[in-house]
């Protein structure tokens, strides 16, 4: 600060008492009726202009306005129903556009608590607001209705502001109590103090002092329950409708809807008269209190009107309440949750909710599917999840003193590079006490069963957006002592947090226009599905189900059936693309129907691995079917693994009689009842949606081969349609880049393609290691340099796009081939390069909604025409457009194809696709 220069508030006896407002000053007023804020906010308005300051009044609560429009105010009106974190957001751009040494009235922060429902968040913005004020020689007058807060959040306020004051008034008298003044002191600042004339004078007289005390009494003393939160206080009052209804209570009655449709809610509960005959405010619990007269919202013309006819019983509306605060700001997700919700089913939810505010796309979508599916109760495993509130991440950013960086990460030019610096500080923060008091509870209640955190942020597992393995998931094995078990559990919900700021998922966000969003991460703690095996964890199997088959691979297969990808063990393998392994992918209407059916397929693209937990590792561990063969009971062997004859027979030639085991899932796809099973919970789950949904799931079985699902994750599937009918024309072999008739996704399509992107697979399957990661970051520039500019980019290359290891495929993020039109992974048997059609994982939800072609090129193939030839009597301009990539121009190469009148065709009636040289009419199949 410059100067601590002193200020006039336009009420020269509050100067007399706190030695005067200073530069830097936050002040806040608390107090019972809005009418004494504004005693003292219109004089420090008025004495503002006359001295010519940049006075800007905050508009955002429902009470009427504090200050009037006037020459020389500026008045912003905000909305804090737009969440926390876009309105502090909107506040900070505010302060920062009007610069160092501006004056500023707020509307009263407790109707924050009513938007937000939760102290804790208005306590974090006037945590994160005061500071900055602070820097900027601001000064600031802010109100909180008396009472209304817990103990915690006006404690935090008390420390973070300059100035806490409290103000009454009755008939005859009024009075400030300074709290709280700042370098500030005299013998008498800290008494109660009476207004006479235009002063106030300490109250040193015994009566006087009696009828103060007497006065606060009558305005409501703090009973047990106002030591809560108004977020616990919401749900005690959902408590009590609830057994209301059934004792036959009738609720609330109008005249207490209609108070809080106008933003002041009745204070029935507590109301006591002021010496004024003013209400108290105690135990209300919206609007800004007893004092709060009702009035428009800022910037409508007039308020909410309100009828007998359109009053919902006490039990709707609390619902209709609590799913906006709990579910979600979603039109069609809310929906869904008023129809398939109960008040109790919410009421659950806290009863296992750490923390406040949503409880995220994941985890309410694994709750909708449940209870859609009431009728398959007797099928799905109980769930005893846990949930992790939104509002806890931006407390642990807050308190942890991060957010003015997370600010920056909002703006453009800080949207990856602030966010690279959150991912690396966010493992390191700190907990608040009464959090990890929640966390040692959390543990204690699962004991030492193995449990996962997964991410579950507002956005995730919406309709258009489901951050298909964009966030983390952490598996906890959850052994040790309760301390150990608590430091793996904190570590797990860091890294959660961390990959919020993940350029994947920032990439994925900016391509749908959701930068700016309100994007909170909330965190679902599920206890992991499964049995011990001698010394590891996991279920029989698990997977990933569609309701709609977008990519059906053959002419038989009904799209309507859906499709599931399975593995043996953990999930892990069933939405990622794994070394060396392959998931078994069927359609549930022809379950037999194999993927790729020639000869040695079968053992070619099975599962050989599978993932576990080691409960003595205590870690995520992958084993081989061979090893996992003998610790599992008879039933359940047989179930999942198969000989591997070929292998058997090989090694008996060489004298060596043992078994060798792998896994196609092919014995639990011919159980008829898990077949129906599934395909009738996908059919009921779309049925209600409206709209196409994928589940994440595992199964379980006794010996007798009954089974058990556990339903860990919905959320609607977009897809592409198979699209209209493409006539593939004969076309000479010359003319062919290349032709396959499997092993693509993506249905009909039309596609010209104007440049090529090539990894020359021999090229890189001779590169060392640190050429095969840039040859990645290579990819990456020419995906956002070319994809700027053409329309039709396509990219081939050896193996498995996407990879983890560059052993097997070029190792790129999403984010760097995410403007590509066509993938093709091709085929190279010498360097060990195969492609994974990955039907089902994470990576093909990401090609699903990015809209982009994929095949499968495998050369050798009998019915596969693959002539890179044809693109390889053309220049390579990568050193055109980088010229300092000239050390790679022998492994990445890239074409201009837009002379050549290259175009993709696929017709899925035909199980063709082909690439070609050819003058076709313009018309593209939708």
């Amino acid at each position: 600060m410059i100067a601590f220069d002193r200020i006039h508030s336009g009420v020269n006896g509050l100067d007399q008492v706190v030695d005067s407002i200073r530069l830097g000053d936050n002040v806040v007023w608390q107090l019972v009726d809005i009418e004494d804020y504004r005693f003292f906010a219109v004089p420090f308005a008025k004495k503002a202009i006359e001295e010519k300051r940049n006075l800007i009044y905050m508009r955002f609560a429902m009470h009427p306005p504090i200050l009037e429009p006037q020459d020389g105010l500026k008045i912003v009106v905000l909305d804090p129903d737009s969440g926390f974190e876009n309105f502090t957001v909107q506040v900070h751009e505010v302060i920062a556009g009007e610069g160092a040494g501006a004056f500023y009235v707020f509307d009263c922060l407790s109707e924050l608590q009513t938007a937000w429902a939760a102290d804790l968040m208005m306590g974090n913005f006037f945590t994160v607001t005061c500071p900055y004020l602070f820097e900027l020689d601001t000064v600031a007058f802010f109100t909180i209705i008396r009472n209304r807060h817990s103990y915690d959040t006006v404690a935090r306020i008390r420390e973070t502001t300059q100035l806490l004051i409290d103000a009454y008034h009755n008939e005859e008298n009024r009075y400030i109590h300074p709290i709280k003044v700042w370098r500030r002191y005299s013998d008498t600042m800290f008494l109660p103090h009476i207004s006479e004339g235009d002063s106030f004078l300490p109250l040193t007289d015994g009566l006087e002092t009696s009828r103060f005390f007497h006065l606060v009494a009558s305005q409501g003393t703090r009973q047990s329950g106002h030591k809560l939160d108004y977020w616990d206080r919401l749900f005690l009052k959902a408590e009590r409708i609830a057994e209301e209804e059934q004792t036959g209570g009738t609720g609330r009655d109008l005249e207490d809807i209609a108070g809080r449709k106008s933003g002041c809610e009745s204070s029935s509960e507590s109301d006591q008269k002021s010496g004024s005959g003013s209400n108290s405010g105690s135990g209300s619990e919206s609007g800004s209190g007893s004092g709060c007269e009702s009035g428009p919202k800022p910037g409508s013309e007039s308020g909410d009107r309100i009828s007998a006819e359109t009053i919902k019983s006490p039990r709707a509306e609390m619902l209709e309440k609590l799913c906006k605060l709990v579910i979600g700001r979603d039109k069609n997700i809310l929906a869904l949750a008023l129809s398939h919700f109960q008040l109790e089913d919410i009421l659950e939810i806290k009863e296992r909710m750490i923390g406040s505010g949503y409880i995220g796309g994941k985890a309410v979508g694994m709750l909708l599917a449940r209870n859609i599916l009431q009728s398959w109760k007797h099928r799905l495993e109980p769930h005893d999840s846990f949930y992790i509130g939104s509002d806890v991440f931006y407390t642990y950013l807050v308190q942890n003193g991060w957010w003015r960086l997370r600010l920056d990460q909002r703006t453009p030019e800080g949207y990856f590079s602030a966010a690279g610096q959150l991912k690396e500080k966010i493992p390191s923060g700190l907990f608040p006490q009464i959090v990890r008091e929640q966390f040692r509870n959390l543990l204690e209640y699962y004991g030492q069963s193995p449990i996962i955190v997964r991410s579950s942020s507002l956005l995730e597992d919406n309709f258009g957006t489901a951050f298909a393995g964009k966030y983390e998931s952490i598996f906890c094995t959850n052994m040790g002592t309760l301390e150990e078990r608590l430091q793996e559990f904190e570590s797990a919900v860091k890294q959660v947090y961390a990959s919020a700021m993940d350029e994947s998922a920032l990439v994925y966000r900016q391509q749908r226009g959701l930068d700016q969003s309100d994007e909170q991460m909330a965190i679902l703690v599920q206890r992991v599905s499964g049995s011990r095996y001698d010394g590891i964890f996991m279920p029989a199997t698990a997977g990933v189900a569609y309701s709609y088959n977008a990519y059906a691979w053959n002419r038989d297969i009904d799209p309507k059936a859906g499709l599931v990808r399975l593995v043996a063990g953990l999930g892990t393998r069933a939405v990622e693309r794994t070394q060396g392994d392959y998931p078994r992918v069927a359609s549930l209407d022809k379950p037999q129907l194999r993927l790729l059916a020639g000869k040695g397929d079968n053992r070619k693209f099975s599962q050989q691995y599978v993932d576990v937990l080691d409960l003595n590792k205590n870690s995520l561990q992958t084993i081989s079917i061979n090893d996992l063969a003998p610790l599992l009971p008879a039933y359940l062997k047989d179930l999942l693994l198969e000989h591997d004859r070929e292998a058997e027979a090989l090694m008996a030639e060489r004298g060596m009689n043992r078994e060798y085991m792998l896994s196609t899932c092919s014995r639990l796809l011919a159980e008829k009842d898990f077949i129906i099973c599934l395909r009738s919970m996908l059919e009921e789950i779309q049925q209600n949606y409206g709209y196409p949904v994928d589940v994440e799931f595992t199964v379980n079985f006794s010996k007798e081969l009954d089974f058990m699902i556990n339903l860990l994750q919905c959320r609607p599937l977009q897809v592409k349609g198979l699209g209209k009918k493409v006539t593939i024309p004969e076309v000479k072999k010359k003319d062919i880049f290349f032709s396959v008739c499997d092993g693509t996704m993506g249905g009909n399509i039309y596609q010209p393609v104007d440049n090529v992107i090539f990894v020359d697979p021999e090229a890189y399957s001779n590169a060392d290691l640190s050429t095969k990661y840039k040859t990645a970051r290579l990819i990456g520039k020419l995906n956002s340099l070319l994809g700027k500019k053409c329309n039709g980019l396509l990219l081939a290359g050896p193996g498995r796009w996407g990879t983890t290891t560059p052993e097997l495929g070029v190792p790129v993020s999403f984010a760097e081939i995410s403007n590509i039109r066509v993938l093709c992974e091709i085929a190279f048997e010498r360097g060990g390069f195969v492609p994974e059609l990955s039907f089902g994982s994470h990576f093909f939800q990401d090609l699903v909604e990015a809209d982009i072609f994929y095949a499968a090129i495998f050369p050798k193939s009998g019915n596969t025409v693959y002539r890179p030839e044809l693109l390889h009597a053309h220049k390579n301009i990568l050193t055109e457009l980088l010229p300092e990539e000239c050390s790679m121009e022998q492994i990445v190469k890239v074409y201009d194809t837009s002379a050549l009148n290259l175009i993709l065709l696929s017709d899925i009636a035909e199980e063709k696709a082909i690439c070609i040289v050819r003058d076709l009419p313009q018309e593209k199949a939708e």
